[in-house]
């Protein structure tokens, strides 16, 4: 079980993350980006509930009408505190 202010941190993490680095025309923003996701990678590893809130986050941000898809809720700390994993 993790603690809540750890999931809190982690929850921040994602929220702050730049989804679309991987965009941008400036080579210094797609490093920082991939070094960022890399980080996260090792992350979701480690802890289930880091994966689950990254694919969460990752359909809401990958979602939506410039997709022609359905965009899901806002991914909410509180869906991941007091969880196992």
């Amino acid at each position: 079980m993790y603690s809540d202010e750890q999931i809190k941190e982690w929850f921040k993490t994602l929220e702050r993350f730049d989804w679309y680095y991987a965009m941008s025309d400036d080579h210094s923003v797609w490093q920082a980006g991939e070094k960022a996701s890399e980080n996260l990678d090792n992350l979701c590893k480690e802890h289930p509930v880091v994966a689950r809130m990254r694919q969460d986050w990752s359909n809401y941000m990958f979602n939506g009408e410039p997709w022609g898809t359905e965009k899901p809720a806002k991914p909410v700390v509180e869906d991941y505190l007091g969880k196992d994993s």
